[in-house]
């Protein structure tokens, strides 16, 4: 027997079997949560390559989560879930020296003097998501009314909306004369930094797989969950991880 045909053959019996389970249990639960993350963007390579509009790196940024969810038990220490998840995650970038330009003029000693100017830019984005989560719960620990399971589990994500705002700064190494308060400088160095970067939303991949795991206590009908959320996104032909460490407060209605 082939391997391809003896994996659908083990898949099936086991599908029977939590079918099977599942009815004799009669043990479905759903209900509803909503919480906070905090999210890093990690391009990778593509900090490296300047025309990507990714800074070197990006510090964690706060957002938040919500969503439904429903349980299957399948005995009494393991439960599939799943349900939908809406995701907002922010980057903000660690501002990306883009160019140095000089400026110089003669004072009145006679003394040229220099002055050097530093130009900024930095990529921030902003994603909101729609995520399938599909995890497998293993409850270690149960007295009474309260729970304490481990998950790790699959996603399937779509971006529902994508933004990008980019800031740019500058500064000088010392304070030069204010005729020198220009962008000449940058303008003679370099004629294209201080035209708009064309963002093209088509060039990201908005659906998209990961994974997901963490650790979720309960007591009664209240939960909280901590976990991570992995999923993997795609720029052209380079990938890059926006991460999350989640935590959500949970209200079971059934």
């Amino acid at each position: 027997m082939k391997q391809a045909t003896l994996l659908r053959v083990i898949i099936g019996i086991v599908l029977c079997y939590l079918q099977q389970t599942a009815l004799a249990q009669s043990k479905w639960q759903f209900g509803v949560y909503a919480g906070g993350n905090v999210s890093k963007l990690k391009p990778g390579e593509l900090a490296e390559n300047p025309a990507y509009p990714f800074a070197e790196q990006y510090k964690w940024t706060p957002s938040y989560n919500l969503g439904a969810y429903t349980d299957l038990l399948i005995s009494k220490k393991l439960y599939f879930e799943s349900g939908v998840n809406i995701i907002s995650k922010n980057s903000d970038a660690v501002p990306k020296l883009i160019l140095k330009a000089e400026r110089g003029y003669y004072n009145s000693n006679n003394v040229f003097e220099r002055f050097n100017k530093s130009y900024f830019r930095a990529y921030n984005y902003q994603s909101t998501a729609l995520q399938i989560p599909l995890t497998l719960h293993a409850i270690i620990l149960q007295k009474s009314n309260f729970k304490v399971n481990i998950y790790a589990g699959v996603l399937w994500e779509n971006i529902l909306s994508l933004k990008l705002n980019v800031v740019n700064t500058s500064e000088w190494d010392s304070l030069p004369p204010k005729f020198l308060f220009d962008d000449e400088a940058a303008k003679q160095a370099n004629p294209n930094y201080l035209s708009g970067y064309k963002y093209d939303e088509n060039s990201f991949t908005r659906s998209n797989i990961g994974s997901v795991f963490g650790l979720g206590c309960s007591f009664n009908k209240i939960g909280v969950d901590l976990g991570m959320n992995n999923p993997i996104r795609n720029y052209t032909s380079v990938q890059y991880k926006n991460s999350s460490i989640t935590f959500n407060v949970r209200y079971q209605i059934k």
